[in-house]
């Protein structure tokens, strides 16, 4: 029988998400995410970059460290019990980086890569930009880029899922493209240096 799609995306970028314009591209296990703006900026003052953070199940560079959630337990859509940890942090500019792990009593499959970006779009009344498969690890994996719009607000999301055994791994940014000071080479940093361990 069907089960639901890897993640319950329907709250995830809700209030604090967004982007500019953005291509993706995948080249083994790289993916080159470009952000283009059309105002200069300064680096925010007093912020430290992350460098290649080992977070245990994962590793990835962010601006500042990911803050960890607490590990919730969830139900698929027929009835399999599955858990789920999130780390994340929230950039000045309002700029939202997202890490989720997730565990299943199942095997994830190939076909719940496109679940997961299709159940994503539809939990932030979006539309798919680009997507493409790729490797991440060893394991396979489908990056994204999403537009939405929220409270009269456009927003551009970047996603990357990939599995492994019975996990689930989604690395998330989502920047409200009317916002200024998004870090171009932080993003791309954060889904090149993306890693399963």
């Amino acid at each position: 029988p069907p089960r639901s799609t890897l993640f319950p995306y329907t709250t995830l970028f809700r209030s604090t998400t967004a982007g500019q314009e953005c291509t993706i591209s995948a080249d083994n296990d790289r993916c080159d995410y470009s952000v283009f703006t059309q105002r200069a900026y300064a680096p925010t003052p007093g912020l430290k970059y992350v460098s290649l953070l080992n977070y245990g199940r994962f590793n990835a560079n962010a601006p500042v460290q990911l803050t960890k959630g607490e590990t919730a337990s969830h139900t698929t859509n027929s009835g399999s019990p599955y858990t789920s940890t999130q780390w994340s942090t929230v950039m000045p500019n309002g700029d939202f980086y997202l890490v989720m792990v997730a565990d299943y009593s199942f095997a994830t499959t190939q076909d719940d890569l496109d679940k997961a970006v299709a159940n994503y779009v539809k939990g932030v009344d979006g539309k798919i930009i680009t997507q493409g498969s790729l490797t991440v690890s060893g394991q396979p994996a489908v990056m994204a880029a999403v537009e939405s719009t929220q409270d009269g607000k456009t927003y551009r999301h970047a996603i990357l899922f990939v599995i492994k055994g019975n996990s689930a791994f989604f690395f998330g940014f989502a920047t409200d493209m009317a916002a200024p000071g998004t870090d171009n080479d932080a993003v791309k940093a954060f889904f090149n240096t993306a890693r399963i361990n």
